[in-house]
């Protein structure tokens, strides 16, 4: 899979927290929404879909639901951690701690 950049950086971005993290986090989520669907494991595909719909949460304006924000980046969070056992080697380890870092992301709202 070899994205360890966009890990990274997604993982900076998620270590400065929330409100930090809004302002980029469309362009950051439509990265990966794009990383994603150039996969062939559906799983992804469906992460990717969360993705969206978190990214739709965020962008409509209206301040999006907590409940309903939280929900969707746990969501986001355990499947990018459960995904992290099908990948190998630092990959695996960063996709791991990324989803972490949602879960903790989610946790905070």
């Amino acid at each position: 899979m070899a994205h360890t950049a966009q890990l990274d950086a997604t993982i900076d971005s998620l270590d400065q927290g929330l409100q930090r993290a809004k302002p980029n986090a469309s362009t950051n989520i439509n990265s990966w929404i794009t990383t994603l669907n150039g996969s062939d494991d559906p799983a992804l595909k469906n992460l990717a879909g969360e993705l969206r719909e978190l990214e739709s949460m965020l962008t409509s304006g209206d301040d999006p639901d907590s409940l309903e924000l939280r929900q969707k980046l746990d969501s986001v969070g355990q499947h990018t951690v459960a995904f992290a056992d099908k990948a190998s080697g630092t990959d695996a380890q960063k996709i791991s701690q990324l989803g972490q870092k949602l879960i903790e992301a989610a946790n905070e709202i």
